[in-house]
């Protein structure tokens, strides 16, 4: 079909967006002529089909605001800035935000939320964020939050109470939405 357009995209490119929504469970036969229910939930959101899953199976588990967060901000640009000179702060800042996970996700949603409830400017200058990144996940994050709704049929289940167990289902989420991208980065570089 994609063959056929005016201006066709790449061979190559299709078959890995083909083999791609196969391993999400996106595709219902090997050719790629049908969606699974998975598949027609991904295609019902606006973003890439990882996140896409990663936003559906933290509804499911009940993370879906820190998950949304994370969706919107990698569907833009890192809002963490390190000024030069100040790299020590700003690292210090960022695994504060981290709060002992050592993920830069729970990072961001945590940079998020204080930015949201703690005077947005303010909180993003004394935390090496910025503000005008900050803005348009916000927006981003709106309008993500809109498409999702529509992929969970009107209701967005309840949130997980427990602060510890919410970042461990974060990570969970995280992590199956993203396989195979990915990696742990263990000291010295390994």
């Amino acid at each position: 079909f994609l063959a056929t357009a005016i201006s066709p995209p790449d061979a190559a490119a299709v078959r890995r967006a083909l083999s791609l929504l196969r391993r999400l469970g996106a595709m219902a036969d090997a050719r790629g002529t049908a969606l699974t229910a998975l598949g027609e939930r991904l295609a019902a959101l606006r973003v890439h089909p990882t996140l896409g899953k990663m936003l559906l199976l933290a509804g499911l588990f009940g993370c879906y605001g820190p998950v949304l967060t994370i969706a919107a901000a990698l569907g833009y640009r890192s809002p963490f800035l390190c000024p030069l000179g100040k790299e020590r702060e700003a690292d210090l800042c960022k695994r504060e935000l981290a709060a002992g996970s050592e993920s830069d996700h729970v990072a961001l949603a945590n940079a998020y939320e204080g930015w949201l409830r703690h005077g947005r400017a303010r909180f993003a200058s004394t935390h090496f964020l910025s503000h005008q990144t900050l803005s348009y996940v916000h927006q981003l994050r709106g309008e993500l939050a809109d498409a999702a709704r529509d992929a969970f049929s009107g209701s967005i289940p309840d949130e997980c109470s427990t602060p510890r167990q919410l970042d461990d289902i974060v990570r969970a989420c995280l992590v199956a939405g993203l396989l195979p991208n990915v990696a742990w980065l263990r000291r010295w570089g390994k």
